[in-house]
Formats: structure tokens, C-alpha cells, sequence
């Protein structure tokens, strides 16, 4: 009983449980040019009108652009021009779809007004709501508006001639009597802006009439470059003072005669694209607000997003003209040709380059594009059609390959294109062009077949004497090879003996020493101090004489046994015992290495000589002659001259351990340089953009010099061939090139090993990464390619760090 009370009296403070509501928006009107979510519950809409107006079914805005007003002229309209391809008007609908998660606010008395919009206090009624089931939670219910009705309410006009920003709260209504919205519903910031009046763009981004400051407007003007397929936006400018926001066209004089607006718009909505209208069917006279256009968005600080009106056919004359879109979709601020003061003109004349705001996109070559056979191409219509293929063929194997025939191609470089421009636009003259080349087609695909298969019996008659002489050269090299490696072993054999023999010899080893007392056995006799921190020495033959022993001190004399003795070493070990008074024997730890505990407490390890039976290495080559030929475009005009540094790498190995001097390396490069690219057929530097991989493989025999286990320097000999690849890709990725060159090295080295600088870091790197040795390398080579079109014959040198494992 305590408890109903307890809730009945809580119903009275809370009706219908309202603190556990929870509003959410299923989805709401998205025919807007810009929407924003704020938040879970708060979002932002941009919408727009202008005074050309237009109507629909209520359920889409309408699209005034489609109106087809002419822009060129547009300043002598009495109202200047403007459109919106989403225009809202006042039958236009504005829907919201919202559920509750408690039943209890589903009320059933209040079913025309469930669900309503706040403005402050002032309540809008929704113009319908969908049905809904009472005590049924989670149900969806759609409220709808009018935008005449949101107008009146916020924006004082039911017409929608007036701007505004503010905000509305839409949701439940707690009850049908103090219109309360359940939990604060959703809140909606309505941007909407009314262009009253339009005059044209300030072409030149200055003042139309002084003293007017810089006007509400972003861009002001502009210019147009050829590209391939596309155009590029050039010369842009903005104002950028007043931060792109949209100026109040309502007080803007009419037409172009009182000049821009100079107060910001009451909704404070800001201008975000431009927009480009072009056509290839006319001139200026020709451009409506209907016409083909192109939106590009605008940065706040004047920049463009992207520069390029995509989609264009090549060969054919576009004419552009710009207007300003705001965040609503409001277009306005056109550039007008015929419009004076501070515009600069635009002509009707129709260039292929060089008019400010008319351009002809043309076909855009890089350095390894090879469609320089502009006749006929344009007599066969397509540069890959066979009859063009075999005539390139015949060029780069016939022509380019002696003087006179490169004298000849500069040529025909030099003024066919002008009459390939020609020839193309005319099937007449088409027809008759490819009649007269078929001739020189037939001549050249037979001297390229004979030349084919002149080549081929060659090949095959010279392999026999070729395989003869290749076999008396291995002999040779064979010999040679065997002569010096029974040298080796001859001294590696002699320098055993002398080893053996000779017990004061140094070993070819380096040496580490190290504190290391918890290894020592307890049974040790040793009458030294204890073993102090580590400290590297190097070792005189005195200290040498006796590897594998302790040397221990003693005061008392060691008496001399006269007995019969294994050998001759022990005989006199036993003397040089009794003379000294001192008693050498065993370490538990010589097995592991340890060869001498110095005066000083210090463990002295023996470190052997690590074999090396790879390599890897890594470094810098500069082509100090790269250049590229046989193109429409040449190295230097596209890539200044610039000589690629290539970073390099790779692997070498040792076929035959017991030759240790021969290896054998496979190395990899990379390198890039960045260059524009050329217009096919006016010749002028291209907007677009390259980049050009130069990538080298090779494979190279070595001959190392390795005399010593402690040499500091290790010079060698390389000799090898290789494939210079090339590839070109365009900053539009609708070109990837492909080219390519063999070449043969040879060059001389010098190695510098970093190790030997310290035996302490040489012992580290060998015992924890198993690394032999570490270079630096310094090479120089001589390259000769086998491809004239890539000239890569040079003297070059490389730098390199080599690691011996």
C-alpha cells in the first residue's frame, strides 16, 4: 500500500514517467546541400531560396538552375542572377521520424499533436503525423512540416524571402496542455539564406564601385589551362577578408550598378564551392544556368581542392564561366563576360591556349610515351592501330639508329603535327593519307622481317664458334683459379708447420677479456689477487708462450726430476718450470677459451676469426649520364637535367668456401625524379605531373683480395651485366609507361673494415649477431648500356656499408 502511494505520488510530480524517456531520431528530411551532426541529438541544416523562384510536389526542392537562364548579360536582369538546383519553397515538406523508449508518452488524446516543434515558447504544430499504437514503446512516428510554416515561425516570411539562423527543439509533447517536450526531444539549427538580389562576380576580386571595401564573396577570378582530358583551374583568387562568409544580397544594388553586399548575411552561411559552367557548342552567348557544370570545393584560406573539370573530350574548344555556391546551394556572383569595370573581357574567340577563360585539353606525352607518330596516327585514327606500330618499329630500328635517319625524325617531329591537327579533323583527307602510307607500311614490315631473320641464322651459325671460345676461356680462367688456390693451401700448409713448431707464434685471432669468477672452478689453485673489472690488452709474445695454462706464483723453488720425457715440448716445459720456480697447469675454463688470467684479475678469451659466407650490402649511386631519346619529349626539357642518386642494395654469397676471394653479387636500385609533361600538339608544358622510377638490376661476379684474418683493408674487382628498368606514372594514374635497357660493369673497389677499430665491439657483434665483419666500400665503375634511346654510358662510383656474416 506504501508503495503505490509512493508512485502515485511521483506520477503527479513527473507525469507519465518522463525522467526515463529517451528521445531518438530515426532519420529526418535529407535533401539539403549540407548537413551536419552536432551531436547525437543536435544537428545542423543549410538550406536556400532565391527570387527565381520555382515549385514542385512538395516532397524534393526544386531546381531553379534548370530555369535556363543565360549568364552572359545576366548584370541587366533587374535582379542581378541567381539559382538553386535544391531551392526550397514554401509547400516543400520537412519530415522527422522520432521513437520513444517509454510507453507511457505515447498519448493517445494527443493524437494531433504527439509529437511538436519548440521555437523558444512558441509551439509549431506538425502539418500531419503518421498512426501510432498507444502503450507500445519504440513505435516510429512521423511528424511533417512545412517550410512555410518553419519561415513564418523563424524567419518572420511565409513566403521564405527572408533569412535566419536559429533553433528548434522537436520531440515528444509531455502532454496535450503545457506542450512540454518529453527528455528535450532533438535539437535542429536551422541556416537559411534568401539571395534577393545577385550582382555579378567582382571579375579581378576588387570593389565594383569605391568606396566599397572587399566584397562579400570568395571567388573572384580565374583562369583556364589545356590538360588531357581535363582542364585546370588557374589564376584563381578569393577574397578572403570577410572568411567566405555570404553577404546580404537584400540590401546588394540591382544588377551591377551599386556594386556587392556590404553586410554578411543574417544566417551566416559561408561560400564553399565554385562553380564552372562550360560548353564546346559555342560561344559565351551560348553558357545557362542549365549548361554542363562542374562543382570544386573551396578552402578557407582561398585554396581549391582540385584543380581539374574532369570529362572533357580532347581536340574540341571549351569556354568556362564561374559562379559562387554557398553551404545552402545558393548560386550566385556569376563571372560575366559582357560585364565591364573591373573584369577583364572575355572574348568569344576561341584559341586552343592562351585565352584566359577558353581552353582545347589535348593529349599530354611524358618521357616514355612513344606516340610520336603524329601523321599517321591521325590518319588511322588510334596510335596503337598496327599499321602506326610497324611504322614505329621501322623508326626506332632503321632511322634513329644512324644520323642521317635521326636528322630525318627531328623533322618530322618538328612540323608534323601541325598537319596531323589538320588531318585528323577531315575523313576526307584521312582516307587519302592512309592510301598514300600503306606503301611505306608494306616496305617497312618487310625490312623488318628480313632483319629478323638475318638476326636469327646469325645467332645460330655463331653458336657454335661462340661456345668453342667461351670453353678455351674457362680453361684459362680454370687454370689460373687451380694454380692459385694449391698456392693457398702451399702456405696455409707451411704456416701449420711453423705453428706447431714454434710455440712462441701469435695466433690469428683477436682477443676479449672479461671478469668472470663465478666460472671458475673452487678447486682452482691460485695464489693471485682476486680477478679485478675487465680490461682489454693486447697480448706480447712473452704473455703468449703458454695459451691453454694458468701462470701461477710461487716463492719456493721447483726441484728438477730428471725422467724420461714424451717429447721435446714437454722436456722443455719442465725446464723453463724448474728455471722460472713457477708451475703452469690447467684451467677448468681453457676449455671454454680462456687462455690467461692477467696480474690485474682480468679473464683473457680467445676469440676466433669468423669465416664470412655471405654478404649484404647497401648504398648510394649517383647516374651522373642518364638521358632518354627516341620520345616526343627529351630528358632535359622534362626533368632538367637532373642526374638521379639511386640507393642501392643486395645480397652476395660464396659458391666455394675454400676459395673464399670469389663471390658472387645480385643487387637491386631505386631512384625517382619528378617532371611535368608536354602537350601533344601545341608543345607547351603540361600541368600534369610525372614521376619516373628508375630501377637497376644486375648481377656481378667479385674478386675480394683477402690476404689476412686481420686485414683493415680489402680491395676487389667486379665485372657483371644488368637490366635498367624505367617507369613513368602520371599524377592522374591514367599513364603507367614502361621502358628498358641492358647493360654490362666493370669496376674496382675498396673495403675499409669498421671492426678492427675496436676488438671489444668486433667480439660483441660476432657473439650476439653472428656478424663477421662490417665495411665501408667505395667503388668506382664503368657502365655501358646496348640501347641507344637510354644513354646511361658513365663512369660512376658507390658508396656502400657491407656486412659479413
Amino acid at each position: 500500500m506504501k508503495k503505490n502511494i509512493i508512485l502515485f505520488i511521483i506520477s503527479l510530480v513527473i507525469p507519465f514517467s518522463n525522467i526515463l524517456a529517451e528521445t531518438k531520431l530515426i532519420g529526418l528530411s535529407q535533401y539539403f546541400e549540407t548537413f551536419e551532426m552536432l551531436s547525437e541529438k543536435a544537428y545542423k541544416i543549410y538550406a536556400g531560396n532565391t527570387f527565381n523562384s520555382c515549385s514542385g510536389d512538395g516532397t524534393a526542392p526544386c531546381d531553379s538552375c534548370a530555369l535556363a537562364i543565360p549568364i552572359d548579360g545576366s548584370h541587366a536582369l533587374p535582379r542581378g542572377l541567381a539559382c538553386n538546383d535544391k531551392q526550397i519553397y514554401p509547400s516543400l515538406e520537412f519530415v522527422v521520424r522520432l521513437s520513444s523508449s517509454v510507453k507511457e508518452n505515447y498519448i493517445g488524446t494527443c493524437s494531433s499533436s504527439l509529437i511538436i516543434a519548440k521555437h523558444g515558447t512558441t509551439v509549431i504544430q506538425p502539418r500531419s503525423l503518421s498512426t501510432f499504437q498507444n502503450q507500445i514503446e519504440n513505435q516510429e512516428i512521423t511528424a511533417v512540416w512545412t517550410w512555410g510554416d518553419l519561415c513564418q515561425t523563424l524567419g518572420q516570411s511565409a513566403t521564405c524571402e527572408s533569412s535566419f539562423l536559429e533553433m528548434i527543439n522537436i520531440g515528444f509533447n509531455s502532454n496535450c496542455e503545457n506542450s512540454n517536450i518529453v527528455d528535450g526531444g532533438i535539437q535542429v539549427q536551422v541556416a537559411f539564406r534568401y539571395v534577393g538580389n545577385s550582382p555579378p562576380m567582382t571579375f579581378g576580386c576588387g570593389p565594383t564601385e569605391a568606396p566599397l571595401t572587399a566584397p562579400f564573396e570568395a571567388f573572384c577570378d580565374f583562369g583556364v589551362y589545356p590538360g588531357d582530358e581535363k582542364v585546370y583551374i588557374t589564376q584563381d583568387a578569393a577574397n578572403i577578408s570577410n572568411s567566405f562568409k555570404a553577404g546580404d544580397q537584400t540590401s546588394a544594388g540591382l544588377g551591377g550598378s551599386a556594386g556587392q553586399a556590404t553586410t554578411a548575411d543574417p544566417s551566416q552561411i559561408k561560400y564553399s564551392k565554385i562553380r564552372m559552367y562550360y560548353s564546346n557548342t559555342g560561344g559565351f552567348s551560348t553558357l545557362t544556368t542549365a549548361s554542363a557544370a562542374y562543382d570544386i570545393s573551396i578552402n578557407l584560406d582561398g585554396g581549391i581542392a582540385d584543380r581539374r573539370i574532369k570529362s572533357l573530350n580532347n581536340n574540341q574548344t571549351y569556354i568556362f564561366l564561374g559562379a559562387n555556391k554557398d553551404q545552402a546551394g545558393n548560386v550566385e556572383l556569376f563571372s560575366d563576360p559582357s560585364y565591364g569595370g573591373n573584369y577583364y573581357l572575355m572574348s568569344e574567340a576561341l584559341a586552343p591556349v592562351g585565352e584566359t577563360q577558353a581552353a582545347q585539353p589535348e593529349a599530354v606525352i611524358g618521357l616514355l610515351d612513344d606516340q610520336r607518330c603524329f601523321i599517321a596516327t591521325a590518319a588511322f585514327g588510334n596510335s596503337e592501330d598496327p599499321q602506326v606500330k610497324i611504322l614505329r618499329v621501322f623508326r626506332d630500328k632503321f632511322l634513329i639508329s644512324n644520323k642521317l635517319g635521326q636528322h630525318l625524325v627531328s623533322s618530322y617531329y618538328k612540323y608534323s603535327p601541325y598537319f596531323a591537327k589538320k588531318i585528323a579533323t577531315s575523313p576526307l583527307v584521312r582516307a587519302i593519307v592512309r592510301f598514300a602510307l600503306w606503301p611505306f607500311v608494306g616496305a617497312s614490315q618487310l625490312l623488318i622481317m628480313g632483319q629478323e631473320y638475318f638476326i636469327k641464322n646469325t645467332i645460330v651459325s655463331q653458336s657454335s664458334y661462340d661456345n668453342q671460345e667461351e670453353n678455351s676461356r674457362n680453361f684459362e680462367l680454370d687454370g689460373g683459379a687451380g694454380f692459385e688456390s694449391s698456392l693457398d693451401q702451399n702456405l696455409e700448409s707451411q704456416n701449420d708447420l711453423d705453428s706447431s713448431a714454434n710455440s712462441d707464434s701469435q695466433e690469428n685471432d683477436t682477443t676479449f677479456e672479461t671478469q668472470d669468477l663465478n666460472e671458475a672452478n673452487n678447486d682452482e689453485q691460485l695464489t693471485t689477487e682476486k680477478v679485478t673489472s675487465s680490461t682489454l690488452e693486447s697480448s706480447n709474445n712473452e704473455e703468449n708462450k703458454e695459451l691453454s695454462s694458468i701462470e701461477v706464483i710461487s716463492s719456493e723453488k721447483i726441484d728438477f726430476v730428471e725422467t724420461t720425457w714424451p717429447s721435446e715440448e714437454a722436456f722443455e716445459k719442465a725446464r723453463n718450470e724448474q728455471e722460472s720456480g713457477k708451475k703452469f697447469i690447467e684451467h677448468p675454463l681453457s676449455e671454454k677459451g680462456l687462455v690467461k688470467i692477467k696480474s690485474d684479475g682480468s679473464y683473457q678469451y680467445k676469440v676466433d676469426i669468423k669465416k664470412r659466407t655471405r654478404s649484404a650490402h647497401v648504398g648510394l649511386m649517383p647516374l651522373n649520364r642518364f638521358l632518354v631519346r627516341g620520345s616526343r619529349v627529351d630528358y632535359q626539357s622534362m626533368y632538367s637535367n637532373t642526374s638521379p642518386w639511386l640507393l642501392y642494395g643486395g645480397v652476395e654469397w660464396i659458391p666455394f668456401l675454400d676459395s673464399k676471394n670469389y663471390s658472387f653479387r645480385s643487387s637491386f636500385g631505386l631512384g625517382s625524379l619528378n617532371g611535368q609533361g608536354t602537350l601533344s600538339q601545341s608543345g607547351l608544358v603540361a600541368a600534369e605531373k610525372y614521376t619516373l622510377f628508375i630501377v637497376p638490376l644486375s648481377f656481378q661476379g667479385l674478386y675480394r683480395l683477402d690476404y689476412s684474418s686481420r686485414q683493415w683493408i680489402a680491395p676487389y674487382l667486379l665485372g657483371g651485366l644488368g637490366y635498367l628498368g624505367l617507369s613513368e606514372i602520371r599524377d592522374d594514374s591514367k599513364k603507367i609507361n614502361f621502358a628498358g635497357a641492358m647493360f654490362v660493369e666493370a669496376g674496382v673497389g675498396l673495403q675499409l673494415s669498421l671492426l678492427r677499430l675496436s676488438q671489444e665491439s668486433m667480439f660483441v657483434l660476432q657473439r650476439d649477431y653472428n656478424l663477421a665483419d662490417l665495411w665501408l666500400s667505395i667503388e668506382g665503375k664503368y657502365i655501358q648500356g646496348f640501347k641507344n634511346s637510354i644513354d646511361i654510358n658513365q663512369f660512376t662510383f658507390v658508396s656502400s656499408l657491407i656486412l659479413d656474416f
